[in-house]
């Protein structure tokens, strides 16, 4: 049985084995899960949209910068933001403009900053963070 990896951070790798997720934290050179959880979506499984995600990896993500949880952005934030990046007004925690349209959305729990969705992978970048203002998130 053969285990794929894929390196999430300096301290954390991903294994998947038989279709489930594994994430291993590095502690004292040991590898020790720290949960499981399955993450197979369907290929014909069209549901989630280009902006969505499918809920079990939504609950293995978190932000990369805080570790804090994410939930997804609703549709209506999604279409606030995408009409600001249309008029170059959002900026990436790395200071660049936002130039690319977003298909759906990743929102910190303390709701500062937003990790775009483009065709149903979440962009998990530090730097790629969207800032979210107050108004971005309440009804308009």
């Amino acid at each position: 049985m053969a285990l794929a990896f894929t390196v999430l951070t300096a301290v954390e790798i991903l294994a998947t084995k038989q279709g489930q997720c594994y994430i291993y934290t590095n502690s004292r050179s040991e590898l020790k899960p720290r949960f499981e959880r399955s993450h197979r979506v369907k290929n014909e499984d069209t549901s989630l949209g280009k902006g969505g995600i499918a809920p079990d990896l939504l609950a293995i993500l978190c932000c990369p910068e805080t570790k804090q949880e994410v939930c997804l952005l609703e549709s209506a934030v999604v279409e606030r933001l995408n009409q600001r990046i249309s008029k170059g007004e959002l900026k990436a925690k790395g200071g660049q403009p936002v130039t690319e349209k977003i298909d759906g959305g990743l929102l910190r729990k303390d709701k500062t900053v937003a990790y775009p969705i483009r065709d149903q992978i979440p962009i998990m970048l530090i730097e790629e963070g969207i800032l979210v203002e107050e108004s971005d998130l309440s009804p308009a």
